[in-house]
């Protein structure tokens, strides 16, 4: 069975249930050299996480402060801390559907691999013997609650090292970027491949490679 329909199909039911819609990290850098404030209106429906200032000497980043703000209704601002040159916004916004949630992968799961077992389960292993799909959209690099579930997966807030995603801040640089995208692999391989694993196992009644 060929499932031709995995790009247009989320679309669909995040109609139906907006909350199935995902999200995209974003930055925003700019110089904030003699400023001592800043006041900025943001991307609508931005959910601003942190916000970091960056002292740099001599072309490298010597330090990473972190500054607090205040943001509501997509504006934020935030005073200027001594010595930091440039400011970087992080912020998430909503985009395309939420392969990282697992509840979201099981509605779109029962459209596709339920639907097909309600109509055709007798078929099973016998003249269906798999499934594939050569349209796999790109998997998104948030999703909501990422914040908390990295914190409980690796032991440490990620909002202040977010800004080691995009700079080398120093020896804590790639350990954060490890880290980050083994979270990020570990959610998908929950809510995605797993269950894919397990429908062939349990229902077809042995193991078919998911192409």
């Amino acid at each position: 069975v060929d499932f031709d329909d995995l790009l247009t199909l989320p679309v669909k039911i995040m109609k139906e249930h907006p909350w199935t819609q995902g999200y995209v990290l974003k930055k925003l850098e700019f110089d904030v050299k003699n400023r001592n404030f800043v006041n900025l209106n943001l991307q609508n429906k931005a959910v601003v996480l942190t916000v970091s200032g960056l002292v740099i000497d001599n072309g490298s980043i010597e330090k990473v402060e972190e500054i607090r703000f205040n943001s509501k209704d997509d504006k934020i601002n935030f005073e200027v801390l001594d010595k930091c040159s440039r400011a970087v916004i992080f912020y998430t916004i909503p985009a395309g559907f939420d392969y990282l949630n697992k509840a979201a992968m099981r509605l779109l799961f029962d459209r596709t691999y339920g639907e097909l077992e309600r109509r055709c389960e007798k078929y099973f292993g016998k003249v269906i013997v798999g499934s594939m799909t050569d349209e796999y959209p790109l998997l998104p690099q948030w999703t909501e609650g990422f914040i908390e579930e990295f914190k409980k997966r690796k032991g440490y807030d990620l909002k202040p090292d977010l800004v080691s995603l995009y700079y080398n801040t120093g020896d804590n640089t790639a350990k954060v970027r490890f880290d980050f995208y083994d979270v990020l692999s570990t959610l998908a391989e929950e809510s995605i491949y797993k269950p894919l694993y397990g429908f062939h196992v349990e229902m077809v009644g042995r193991l078919i490679e998911q192409q």
